[in-house]
């Protein structure tokens, strides 16, 4: 099966007809049936390895000149780029790299593998990681050393005539770290055209050749790139609402109600990233997701109080006294009750004795009481607070009504309460719980619908830079398929994205490039008929390699929350592994 899919496999590459791969005149397969022998046409050239080890080690010159390098590095930054495109990597060190001294052509033998393949062996393809080896490549063709150096500045040092602009984009191409490496071939390619023309520009001055390096990147829709759509006022009402509370010190609560998917979570990390902490600095804000399969008692009140408690445990030890003899004061003969369920507690207020059992139905209310009471005084003037209770319909009776009294005790108290939940699946203690609370005049309910067709146009057009009149076909089918959601939205537009039916493409008028989005109308509306938003999700799960699905389950199972050390717990990764898996879905969305 294996040799089949090799044989398969170079086939398949001869029929992409793509420039740098050598051709094949014959592929023979021998008579044991397990092993093939592939006939190259000849290219006249040699790997770069050859050349860099056959040269004077002590005269460290370029292999080529400036402009031919430049040449070179664009024309395979732009190889790479169309490999990607159909799913195929860089497999070995980039300096096997056929080159031909003569006329600047490269060719790729033997060097290219299907993404699908590496995903059965675990191992993840990054741009990143491809980035690197080029870049290394780079470098030695500039330098003739094989050891980079520590910093930016002595990246190609001895070597002054090279632009300082090439320093940075080598140095960013090796960058050991993801956030400041290239996430796209296609940003990398910006700015060697960039450089291109600078150098033919400026030949007089090339040592002093700089500009900044681009920052272009995959659009970023749904949210995840800090920004939403078609909220504005209601986010101007939102903010209106909660300055009473933390502003005037009146205690108010929002109901955020909506369909799953609809932005109800999305809109509340807006409000506090953009919003709340602009306007109130001091604020601390506390979140708490419910979870449909993990309904602990009181499991979401107990995640927001122990936050309250390592703050509180954070402070001086001054200021830890002065605490302890607040709460002592407060819960009195019930303190045991609380250190019992807050295990953080003893921390700060020492051991309890035991408190005297009650019948079921007093103990219960006792509880109650003093829970409430308790979060209260944890409530400080001084530091405002936002606690935001995510799907609440998920909720036990009890919590809810947990909620119900710590509101009732919150009065002058500087906090504002977020409540969101999904209307189509509310029960009933939910529904009697928002029937008493909504006719309170400190009590506020906002409903979230689908986005309208004139937000996706404009969500559309800002992230690929196109005019509303190239961008309308294309928002016109993707709202009839998500109506509007704006999870199936983001999903939809990331499946096409990564699937290269929407695709950037750089244009260049001999002085200056810039990126122009393309996209296939025709192939786009075949996907729309034929899937629905929840399989190209599931396919988009499927595409990934087999750790980082396996990543996905453990997070899920253990919750939305979860800390690095407890996923660690439970799978058998490196750290390092774990770490780059998860920095690859997270790009992913």
């Amino acid at each position: 099966m294996e040799l089949q899919e090799e044989v398969d496999f170079f086939r398949g590459l001869q029929q992409l007809n793509l420039d740098h791969i050598p051709q094949i005149k014959q592929l023979i397969i021998n008579e044991d049936k397990k092993t093939i022998v592939l006939v190259f046409a000849w290219f006249p050239g040699k790997s770069f390895l050859s050349l860099l080890e056959s040269r004077d080690r002590v005269d460290q010159q370029p292999l080529m000149s400036l402009s031919r390098f430049i040449d070179f590095a664009i024309e395979l930054v732009k190889t790479l780029h169309q490999f990607h495109k159909h799913s195929y990597h860089l497999r070995s060190r980039a300096d096997r790299i056929l080159w031909n001294s003569s006329n600047n052509d490269f060719q790729l033998p033997g060097l290219w593998n299907p993404q699908h393949k590496a995903a059965r062996f675990n191992h993840s393809v990054t741009i990143e990681s491809q980035v690197q080896n080029i870049g290394s490549l780079f470098h030695k063709i500039l330098t003739g050393r094989s050891q980079l150096n520590s910093t930016p500045d002595d990246l190609l040092v001895g070597i002054a005539s090279l632009p300082l602009a090439l320093k940075k984009i080598i140095w960013k191409m090796v960058s050991p770290s993801i956030d400041n490496s290239y996430s796209t071939m296609i940003s990398l390619q910006l700015d060697l055209e960039r450089l291109k023309h600078l150098v033919m520009e400026h030949s007089d001055s090339i040592p002093n050749i700089d500009f900044p390096l681009s920052s272009f990147s995959p659009p970023q829709i749904g949210g995840r790139n800090g920004q939403i759509y078609g909220r504005d006022e209601m986010c101007l009402q939102i903010r209106k609402f909660s300055n009473e509370a933390l502003k005037d010190g009146k205690a108010k609560m929002l109901f955020l109600s909506g369909p799953a998917g609809i932005g109800k979570s999305a809109l509340v990390r807006h409000l506090i990233t953009t919003e709340l902490q602009k306007h109130h600095s001091t604020t601390r804000f506390l979140t708490s997701k419910l979870d449909q399969y993990q309904r602990a008692p009181f499991g979401c009140i107990k995640q927001i109080v122990n936050e309250m408690l390592l703050d509180i445990m954070s402070e001086s030890p001054y200021s830890v006294a002065a605490w302890k003899e607040k709460l002592l004061g407060s819960l009195g003969t019930n303190a045991g009750l609380m250190t019992d369920m807050f295990p953080l507690l003893k921390d700060i207020i020492g051991p309890q004795p035991e408190v005297p059992s009650l019948l079921p139905l007093e103990s219960q209310s006792r509880i109650l009481h003093t829970c409430s009471k308790f979060i209260v005084t944890l409530y400080s003037h001084e530091r405002p607070l936002v606690i935001f209770f995510d799907d609440l319909q998920w909720a036990d009776s009890n919590t809810l009504q947990q909620i119900q009294d710590v509101w009732k005790l919150s009065g002058r108290h500087r906090v504002f309460y977020i409540i969101s939940f999904r209307e189509e699946e509310i029960h009933a203690p939910l529904r009697e719980m928002i029937v008493q609370l909504e006719n309170d005049k400190d009590v506020k309910s906002v409903s979230i619908e689908a986005l309208k067709l004139e937000d996706v146009i404009f969500m559309l057009s800002q992230n690929f830079n196109l005019k509303v009149e190239a961008i309308l076909p294309l928002a016109n089918m993707i709202y009839a398929k998500t109506r509007g959601n704006p999870l199936y939205l983001s999903q939809l537009v990331q499946s096409i994205f990564q699937n290269h039916l929407i695709e950037p493409v750089i244009e260049s008028n001999g002085f200056s490039s810039h990126v122009r989005w393309h996209f296939d109308l025709l192939k786009i509306e075949e996907v729309l008929q034929d899937d629905h938003i929840f399989e190209l999700i599931r396919r988009r799960v499927d595409s990934l390699v087999s750790d980082q699905r396996q990543l996905l389950s453990l997070a899920s199972c253990i919750g939305d929350h979860f800390d690095i050390d407890t996923l660690q717990l439970v799978t058998s990764m490196t750290p390092v592994a774990m770490e780059d898996h998860l920095t690859q879905l997270e790009k992913l969305g």
